[in-house]
């Protein structure tokens, strides 16, 4: 039998039948290679929190479960558009009464007020990417 030859560490676990063939490419080697991977678990940290925050309402406000939210979903904005640009977004002077807005609510929530926190966080989210549903309404309608 011929000796199998191994390009990459990866190769025998993905198929031991292939001599010299080039690794066929896999989601595995593509996030242990891959260039963007801060951008993907950035997506999937915002969807994460996104998701324990609805979970969180649809528990009746359950604290740990928006708290929990809060952070994954400001970790995923952070690594989606990187450090400088969050800075930037949330900085802004016209932002600045939805950056408190949304801070604050994050804020209740961690000193156990979280309805109120969510309320005063929805305000902030509102003021902060409200001109995005502008814009996406305007697309729409042309």
């Amino acid at each position: 039998a011929p000796a199998l030859r191994f390009h990459r560490p990866l190769q025998p676990f993905l198929d031991p039948d292939i001599q010299s063939s080039p690794v066929r490419s896999s989601s595995f080697t593509n996030c242990i290679a891959g260039a963007h991977n801060t951008e993907e678990i950035g997506v999937g940290l915002t969807i994460a929190g996104i998701s324990f925050m609805g979970l969180g309402v649809a528990m009746l406000f359950d604290g740990g479960l928006l708290a929990i939210g809060n952070i994954l979903f400001l970790a995923g904005l952070f690594l989606v558009i990187g450090a400088q640009r969050t800075y930037a977004f949330f900085a802004r002077r016209e932002k600045l009464r939805g950056t408190a807005c949304f801070f604050g609510g994050i804020l209740l929530v961690f000193l156990k007020w979280p309805v109120i926190g969510m309320l005063v966080e929805l305000f902030g989210f509102i003021n902060l990417f409200g001109t995005c549903a502008e814009y996406a309404r305007g697309l729409q309608g042309e």
